[in-house]
């Protein structure tokens, strides 16, 4: 099992939660990467859970329109593992909108059962919620949804509840013996026939409640997304270092391991190299960089509000790094204007590696400037608040797993007001030494 799961079933069971799995989440099982596990909760425990989950870490996300579904999620550092909790207070059925409530919950809850640490639903109830959400919510049932329909239909033991049930939600239209009958013969055409009759035999529980709350989750929903591009969920993080300290590896890494989707924005100052346009009127230039800047920025910002971690690959600060130890005013307050050109991202995250290391790896540049380039990275650590140096002489595979912990703070930084480290999600901005 899962770690972060086997704290959550424990700290239920220490102050009394009423919850059990769904939907063939057994204790044996390991939740696959990126995969929700299911968890029914009383409706009024359902505050005590969010207290508990929140001291183990877990982040609840925005979930408007989706209710009776709570969505949390929780990284373990020293385990690198990821949980997505679905916590639902009520069995609702329809798709998209959960529109036609049932009165299951307070059943399954009663019947539920004990197995390896974690409770579960019974053969009948789980037997129940498979074929009911396969076939009313998902208009299809997957291969191992069918192995575990026809491994059910054997573990029946209460016919009668089981027979009771599917008459009141599967409909009349069809016997439960022949639905059992169908389930284990593998007769799935039929089952999937029958999915327009069910649908209309679940209509009749009230439809103009079903049609307003459609239209409630369909607007709630669109508001979230109006409500994500000026208070985006998911924060923006600054890989900066000198070249060769693993800018690219690191990015590339977080991509493929972290929960949620990553976007990866390129915020060099000097993509196509520095080249002289005389013909170019003055300021032009400078104008030309800040459009650029600000461009990129506002796709990040786009991305954010789409649900996905941005990862900027340098940012504005390198206008400060890469500063010549001897300039005019003018070309002095330009960097300054491109360093402060973008708002700060939520974390700055600065690669260190001693000069010998990075011309190893890359072969370019020459030590000395190399060195003096870490110097300045170190020295713009040091300006900024919140800035975190990792130490980039270690494998990847570690620099990666510090990083997703300190990301990780940054997401519960945002989403509690009392967070209890901070330093990772203050706004900051380099103070004036490095001009």
């Amino acid at each position: 099992m899962n770690s972060l799961l086997e704290s959550v079933w424990s700290a239920f069971d220490r102050a009394g939660v009423r919850a059990c799995a769904l939907r063939g989440h057994r204790p044996d099982d390991a939740p696959a990467f990126r995969e929700d596990v299911d968890v029914l909760v009383d409706e009024q425990h359902l505050s005590p859970a969010r207290a508990l989950l929140a001291r183990l870490g877990f982040v609840e996300l925005r979930a408007w329109g989706r209710a009776p579904h709570h969505f949390f999620v929780a990284y373990d550092a020293e385990r690198d593992e990821w949980l997505k909790l679905d916590i639902v207070t009520q069995i609702a059925l329809g798709h998209p909108y959960h529109v036609w409530p049932t009165e299951l919950a307070s059943s399954f809850l009663s019947r539920r059962l004990r197995r390896r640490g974690a409770w579960v639903l019974s053969p009948e109830d789980e037997f129940l919620l498979l074929l009911l959400h396969g076939v009313v919510d998902k208009g299809a049932l997957p291969a191992n949804r069918r192995c575990r329909l026809v491994q059910l239909a054997n573990e029946v033991q209460d016919r009668g509840y089981l027979a009771a049930a599917l008459h009141a939600y599967w409909g009349p239209h069809m016997p439960p013996g022949a639905v059992m009958a169908c389930v284990r013969s593998g007769d799935w055409e039929t089952l999937m026939a029958a999915r327009r009759s069910v649908v209309r035999h679940l209509a009749r529980r009230g439809q103009l409640r079903a049609r307003a709350r459609a239209l409630r989750d369909r607007l709630l929903r669109r508001g979230q997304r109006v409500f994500e591009v000026f208070f985006p969920q998911h924060p923006s993080v600054a890989l900066v270092a000198p070249d060769g300290a693993g800018k690219s590896t690191l990015a590339a890494s977080l991509q493929a391991t972290f929960f949620f989707p990553v976007h990866v924005e390129y915020m060099g100052l000097y993509a196509g190299g520095r080249r002289r346009r005389p013909w170019w009127p003055p300021g032009l230039g400078l104008v030309t960089s800040l459009g650029t800047l600000w461009w990129r920025w506002a796709r990040a910002r786009y991305h954010r509000a789409r649900g996905r971690l941005v990862l900027f690959d340098r940012y504005t600060y390198d206008a400060l790094v890469a500063a010549p130890p001897r300039e005019g005013r003018l070309r002095r307050l330009r960097r300054h204007l491109l360093a402060r050109a973008c708002p700060p991202p939520n974390v700055l995250l600065v690669l260190d590696a001693p000069a010998r290391v990075l011309f190893r790896r890359k072969g370019e540049q020459g030590m000395l400037r190399l060195e003096r380039a870490r110097r300045r990275y170190l020295e713009l650590a040091a300006s900024v608040a919140g800035a975190v140096v990792l130490d980039a002489t270690r494998p990847p595979e570690a620099v990666r797993r510090e990083a997703t912990a300190i990301i990780w703070a940054a997401y519960r930084g945002r989403r509690q007001e009392l967070s209890h480290d901070k330093r990772h999600t203050r706004p900051y901005h380099p103070r004036a030494p490095l001009l």
